[in-house]
């Protein structure tokens, strides 16, 4: 092989590398956001296990801690469907508010035809007119 050659393979050889280093920057990167999830999930449940063991051991009589995290839960859980269910009354209202208007819009809109064209036109049998 000639300099040029040889200069030409290594300059692709060295491309090949960079893409294959930045790949694995990457791979790196997506591993330590991975890492990172299951290191908190890991903590949530230590301190959840944490929790349970010491309401196992517990002699008291009152709610367990276990108990009133997951009550808590369960209330914002229905706080939110309660604000869902407003919210979709109020669109329902504002929507059977809209068909009102449409109706009479079109009431209107009919009127002023049969007001407008002479009877014969319109298809209307108005004998009292």
């Amino acid at each position: 092989m000639s300099i040029e050659e040889n200069i030409r393979h290594l300059e692709g050889q060295k491309s090949v590398l960079e893409f294959t280093c930045d790949s694995h920057k990457t791979n790196i990167e997506q591993l330590s956001l991975v890492k990172n999830d299951l290191q908190s999930r890991l903590v949530t449940l230590r301190r959840l296990a944490q929790t349970i063991r010491s309401d196992i051991y517990s002699t008291e009589t009152e709610w367990s801690e276990f108990v009133v995290q997951k009550f808590v839960e369960i209330e914002a859980k229905i706080r939110g469907y309660v604000q869902l269910q407003s919210f979709i009354d109020q669109k329902l209202e504002e929507i059977r508010e809209l068909s009102k208007i449409i109706l009479l819009i079109i009431f209107v809109n009919i009127k002023v035809i049969q007001i407008l064209m002479p009877c014969g036109k319109c298809g209307i049998a108005d004998k009292g007119r």
